[in-house]
């Protein structure tokens, strides 16, 4: 009988060394500086009135309790926004003007891990013609995947939220980021929306990175 205990003992180790490696521990919050900074090539070709690509580059200027200020850069000039310590949005995708809204876009919510869920609701002004627009999103943390993207190749968290309009305009809208802790933000976004007549997608890609 001794003779099987040990085989089984190495086997329930090796199990075991493998179930861990194979889910690493929970991605925590990371701890930005200011003078943090993300560049990324924007594909707008994707959209129904297709746009051309652009260069967007993102600076943490200041970080506070709750919030933190970024410095957005687009062809058209820069200007100051903010996004919660969670790294979300308070404006859409951060590269447009519109108004802020009541609460942050729910991308991350730390620690992350696959299989993880969750879901909040905001509202922001219409851009155009007044009344506000109403959305319910619905986060979840997807799995661990290879992405490469003009800064390079990495492993990065896939997350997807998906969301619902109502109010002045009614739509859905699906945005898709790979999160990298190494870069502390997304490698890559998919933002796809469908907005009455409006539809398509715009692509995000980090082309370089520093962090502070």
């Amino acid at each position: 009988m001794h003779r099987f205990v040990q085989p089984l003992c190495g086997f329930a180790v090796l199990a075991f060394m493998q179930s861990a490696y194979a889910q690493p521990a929970p991605v925590e919050r990371p701890a930005l500086k200011p003078g943090t900074e993300w560049v990324y090539k924007v594909d707008n070709s994707k959209r129904d009135k297709p746009g051309p690509a652009a260069e967007l580059k993102r600076v943490v200027k200041e970080v506070g309790a709750k919030e933190v200020a970024i410095d957005v850069t687009l062809p058209s000039g820069t200007r100051t926004t903010a996004m919660s310590r969670e790294l979300n949005p308070y404006s859409e995708g951060m590269t447009s003007g519109a108004a802020r809204a009541s609460d942050a876009m729910l991308y991350f919510s730390f620690p992350l891990a696959p299989g993880k869920t969750y879901a909040g609701k905001l509202a922001y002004p219409a851009p155009i013609g007044g009344g506000s627009i109403n959305i319910d999103m619905a986060t979840k943390v997807l799995d661990w995947e290879d992405v490469t993207v003009p800064a390079g190749k990495f492993r990065a968290l896939k997350i997807e939220a998906n969301g619902k309009a109502s109010g002045v305009v009614t739509g859905t809208r699906k945005i898709t980021l790979w999160y990298v802790p190494e870069v502390a933000n997304y490698v890559r976004m998919e933002f796809y929306m469908s907005y009455g007549p409006f539809a398509g997608t715009s692509v995000q890609e980090l082309a370089s990175f520093s962090l502070k």
